[in-house]
């Protein structure tokens, strides 16, 4: 028996330390079980709230603005 987990992203705006590492896991674990973990978009990754809840400063402080980029591309999907 397959069990279905999902996670809504606002979750990620908890623990702003954290929130790349923990959308990169959710992510991992997408492409470990593609069929049986669904990540569920909520109203927050827009880019106005990214902005506001500090993870477009995270990404940029960790990567660059080109992965926020790829980020922003991922939640609009």
């Amino acid at each position: 028996m397959h069990h279905t987990h999902t996670c809504e992203l606002r979750t990620l705006h908890h623990d702003e330390c954290y929130m790349t590492q923990v959308i990169l896991q959710l992510f991992a674990y997408k492409c470990l079980y593609p069929k049986h973990f669904h990540l569920n978009r909520g109203n927050h990754e827009t880019i106005n709230m990214n902005k506001m809840y500090g993870f477009e400063g995270e990404v940029a402080a960790k990567y660059s603005k080109d992965m926020m980029r790829l980020f922003t591309d991922i939640f609009q999907w």
